[in-house]
């Protein structure tokens, strides 16, 4: 398992050695490129159909260069989901069941990453860098169902159950990587990134079942913190600099 993670890692350090190798055969007159303090650029990420898509699971991803040899790069990802159905259900039997039940569901997630870049060479066209910065990560789930069943002789049973989950993530991203730039406003880029994430869980379940006067309630909650480190594989994207 750990020779596979470490495979794509010892790839692209020889592509890169091989990549600065080349580029330095290069004149710096004749290469233009957008490292230079004060740009800004869009990451998009390549993906297998060669379309573009979010790039590092981002809804926005953007770069400021601070110096040539240095940038910031931020990545805000977000989404949700929210619906509510309602369903009614008639049993002909000698009860004559009569079920009317309403769900209410809602998520939401949201991811943010910054990195800082560093260029050890940005004159060149094809150029190496690398970068290390802080993930937070949120992730909340709830479910609600109410059902009540009516009988014929008018007795009715009330169910309500909810399901809560929440998520909290700190960690630290670190990432190496190449960029070629196919003009001054347009690169690709591949990269091969690392994260370090320490997360909490918290999971509540919540039964409330109703028959007349009589109730009962039941409620279960549970807790889980860990430590994840996670391999991602090379990612391909491209950049575009204004």
């Amino acid at each position: 398992m750990i020779k596979k993670q470490l495979f794509p890692l010892v790839l692209l350090i020889v592509f890169i050695l091989n990549s600065q190798f080349l580029s330095a055969q290069d004149s710096q007159d004749s290469i233009k490129n957008s490292l230079k303090k004060g740009s800004w650029s869009l990451q998009f990420r390549i993906s297998p159909n060669f379309t573009l898509s979010t790039f590092d699971g981002s809804n926005l991803s953007a770069k400021k260069h601070l110096t040539s040899n240095s940038a910031i790069r931020f990545g805000i990802g977000l989404s949700g989901y929210t619906t509510d159905r309602e369903g009614t259900t008639y049993l002909e039997n000698r009860s004559n069941i009569f079920s009317e039940e309403q769900s209410d569901y809602e998520s939401l997630l949201i991811n943010l990453s910054c990195y800082y870049l560093y260029y050890p060479h940005p004159q060149q066209k094809i150029n190496m860098y690398c970068g290390v910065g802080p993930l937070i990560s949120f992730a909340n789930f709830n479910d609600k169902i109410n059902r009540q069943d009516l009988s014929q002789d008018t007795s009715s049973i009330e169910k309500f159950s909810e399901e809560k989950y929440q998520y909290y993530g700190v960690g630290v991203l670190g990432l190496i990587g190449i960029e070629w730039f196919l003009n001054q406003q347009i690169s690709i880029h591949a990269e091969y990134g690392s994260s370090l994430l320490y997360g909490r869980e918290e999971k509540e379940e919540t039964l409330v079942s109703s028959v007349e006067t009589y109730k009962e309630k039941y409620t279960k909650k549970s807790e889980e913190n860990r430590i994840t480190f996670r391999s991602n594989s090379i990612q391909f994207g491209v950049s575009v600099y204004f």
